[in-house]
């Protein structure tokens, strides 16, 4: 779902809000230093503030500039800024994959005179444009999308087991186990079939990973007795170097990265079905093994860190014991 208007305004007043904070304080730093002369603000009538500020460095304003594109391109290099992040929102190229350094750069090079504008050109842009894009995503070949959504579709939930997530490229199709056709012929390359690819993998992987976490809690279990009945005394605290089996360590990083796999499907899965033009949510309700498996899924669309997924994994595994 492309990002509105109102969530891309509330975010840009979050953001400039971090930059004029910032600036703040680099500026308190430069007048304590004596490279600028901070006259203006001993000022007591508008008078004196004028003059005070035809003493301001030429450079000021330009460095300003420099700070809040700096700001934006560090940040949606990595997908969002703060506020974006705060607003759920997201910055990705016009085919759903993650931004580049050229597109990042040009978007927030576009920022600088819109912003001196007010924004007006930006919210002139959203308005006319159907994917709701400023002038800065019309000129970097990006587009503002939500990270995370709520699917549609009704059914029932897909088979608590999926013995294999890969599908065979020797079959035109493959059935997982709860009735899910995933499609691996002509159009295995599309978005869609890439997000249904990416949800089995997904799913796949955090059973395995659940597998493995049972099994090395039963290691704990197994050493535990082993140490009561030599005689150690007991202990509920773990050894400080704890080390994990291959088995438990290689599980976790499949699992971490097939979320992160299922992360860039998604919007890249939205930015197609809108050039269909539809929406997603239509096309996976015509699907409801898929929509509930992605419902499933669901917390680990907004997880950013390894805590994050680590805790998405035990709200999923609780979802589908209940």
């Amino acid at each position: 779902m492309y990002a509105g208007i109102g969530s891309r305004l509330l975010a840009v007043l979050l953001d400039t809000a971090i930059v004029f904070i910032g600036s703040s304080f680099l500026l308190l730093l430069a007048g304590a230093a004596g490279l600028v002369d901070l006259g203006f603000l001993r000022a007591t009538t508008i008078a004196e503030a004028i003059e005070a500020s035809r003493r301001t460095p030429f450079w000021l304003m330009p460095a300003e500039q420099l700070v809040m594109f700096a700001y934006f391109t560090l940040f949606e290099l990595s997908g969002a800024t703060p506020g974006k992040r705060a607003c759920r929102l997201c910055v990705t190229m016009d085919n759903g994959t993650p931004v580049t350094r050229l597109a990042a750069i040009t978007r927030n090079a576009v920022r600088i005179p819109e912003f001196m504008l007010y924004y007006i050109p930006s919210i002139l842009s959203c308005l006319l444009s159907p994917s709701n894009k400023r002038v800065g995503d019309l000129f970097a070949h990006t587009v503002v999308i939500r990270r995370e959504r709520r699917l549609a579709g009704a059914g029932p939930a897909p088979t608590r087991t999926i013995p294999d997530a890969t599908p065979r490229t020797q079959e035109p199709r493959e059935q997982a186990a709860g009735g899910l056709w995933l499609s691996t012929d002509a159009d295995a390359d599309q978005p869609l079939s890439t997000l249904k690819a990416a949800a089995l993998a997904t799913y796949g992987a955090h059973l395995n990973y659940l597998r493995q976490s049972n099994a090395e809690l039963e290691r704990d279990r197994a050493a535990r007795r082993a140490a009561d009945s030599g005689g150690a005394p007991a202990t509920h605290e773990s050894p400080p170097e704890r080390e994990y089996s291959p088995e438990y360590v290689a599980a976790w990083h499949t699992l971490t990265a097939t979320v992160a796999v299922l992360q860039r499907a998604c919007p890249a899965a939205t930015v197609s079905a809108a050039g269909a033009p539809t929406t997603l949510d239509a096309l996976i309700v015509e699907q409801p093994d898929l929509a509930a498996l992605l419902r499933e899924l669901e917390p680990y669309l907004g997880a950013d860190s390894a805590e994050e997924i680590y805790a998405a994994c035990l709200r999923v595994a609780r979802s589908t014991q209940a």
